[in-house]
């Protein structure tokens, strides 16, 4: 294999877990591949050199990287001693670091992150995906999710404003009730997925359908979306991501995201609880 050729970012991770300063060993710890991982999925997409990257660290081969403007650096095989499965993502596919630190590949119909902050849940189980499935379908018992009873809870409310059970359809909306702040955020349900081997919700901020108002109801803009997937792997694996993306804060709920504790700063807002509550949804979900 020739030289690899990568962004700067992606070759000083990979020349930082391999330097030999005093402090620092040229042996490629778990953390330190994680780091390199983590480097790639930076832009959210892997290329083809990231690819060929992921593949030799995945066989541990010898490799050499090289970055515009810097010297190419060779790496062996001898120094590629951490413990960490490494998943080759080919070219063109979309990655994130998840809230665990780690990195994941992102569902393909998850809409593309073009400003605000972004949210990444991933979990995974040995569980039946028909369950996990009929789980991600059924809206109204989400709250499950949480013994604790500090758990938002989820109304499914059809395009007429009243609630309904059952299978959820575009254009149903979603009332969610936080365990903090008085009042409702909503959001409108815009895609369902549900082939054999994978089933999906995602979601948008929306106006409150009860009401006259046409203003968004929910802490962050109607820029955002939340896209809920459960999918199988043909192994026994039953895999559940969430993914927000464009989350920008909605000045329009300014005083109840600061009453609830919200983190604001340039319009990258995060409500407490935000990504434990889809930590908890996955474990409901999976059945952990």
């Amino acid at each position: 294999m020739g030289s690899i050729n990568v962004n700067t970012n992606v070759y000083e991770a990979v020349k930082a877990a391999t330097y030999d300063g005093w402090t620092t060993s040229p042996q490629v710890s778990n953390s330190e591949q994680n780091d390199i991982e983590v480097a790639i999925a930076a832009d959210g997409v892997v290329d083809q050199g990231e690819a060929q990257l992921l593949q030799a660290l995945k066989n541990k081969t010898d490799f050499t990287v090289s970055a515009s403007g810097e010297a190419p650096y060779n790496v062996d095989d001898s120094l590629l001693s951490f413990d960490n499965t490494v998943t080759a993502h080919r070219a063109g596919t979309r990655v994130a670091e998840h809230s665990d630190g780690y990195v994941y590949s992102v569902p393909s119909h998850v809409p593309t992150q073009t400003t605000g902050r972004q949210t990444n849940v991933y979990d995974s189980a040995r569980t039946s995906y028909s369950d996990a499935r009929a789980k991600l379908l059924d809206i109204n018992n989400w709250d499950e999710c949480s013994s604790t009873g500090r758990s938002a809870s989820f109304q499914l409310v059809g395009p007429d404003g009243n609630t309904r059970s059952g299978t959820p359809r575009v254009g149903d909306y979603i009332r969610i009730d936080l365990p903090g702040p008085s009042g409702y955020d909503w959001v409108q349900i815009e895609d369902i997925r549900d082939t054999p081997n994978m089933a999906s919700i995602t979601v948008r901020p929306s106006n409150d359908p009860t009401s006259d108002s046409d203003e968004t109801s929910h802490f962050f803009t109607s820029a955002a979306t939340n896209t809920f997937t459960v999918e199988r792997d043909g192994n026994g694996l039953t895999m559940f991501h969430v993914n927000g993306r464009n989350e920008v804060g909605n000045s329009g709920v300014l005083n109840t995201v600061k009453d609830y504790g919200g983190i604001v700063g340039d319009n990258l807002w995060v409500m407490p609880g935000q990504q434990e509550q889809w930590e908890w949804l996955g474990e409901y979900v999976l059945d952990k």
